[in-house]
């Protein structure tokens, strides 16, 4: 069975869970996730963490075993040629969000060959700059 699970940021660390809150005010959209370090009853969705930068997990491991959420940036190296993007779900398929030389958006679908060369550079939250190039 699919484990469904969220990464979300309460402004201090990544939060990790199946349970997510999200509650709209307006055009806003706020999120909220258990946080285990908090004592209080996290069955109580008072007491959780308000939080942005939230994904969802792709259910795929890069090439050193760590967990691929949505809006990570990753690269696969085929050997002839590079790919750098970001994890996004497009078309009902886990994609690699990537920009083409007149900043036209592509997205490549993510096909079993490929899950073992995929490797993590980092999110589109904390680091950007990977992406100007």
């Amino acid at each position: 069975m699919r484990k469904i699970k969220f990464r979300g940021h309460n402004g201090v660390e990544w939060l990790y869970d199946s349970q997510i809150s999200m509650i709209p005010y307006g055009k806003i959209v706020h999120y909220f996730m258990p946080n285990e370090k908090n004592k209080s009853d996290q069955n109580d969705v008072c007491n959780w963490d308000s939080v942005s930068y939230v994904g969802q997990y792709t259910e795929i491991k890069d090439i050193n075993g760590t967990e691929i959420y949505e809006g990570d940036i990753v690269k696969i190296d085929y050997g002839d040629e590079l790919l750098i993007g970001t994890m996004e779900f497009h078309d009902f398929a886990w994609c690699i969000k990537s920009k083409y030389k007149n900043n036209k958006k592509l997205y490549y679908p993510i096909f079993c060959q490929d899950i073992d060369l995929i490797e993590i550079l980092g999110n589109i939250f904390e680091n950007k700059n990977l992406l100007n190039n």
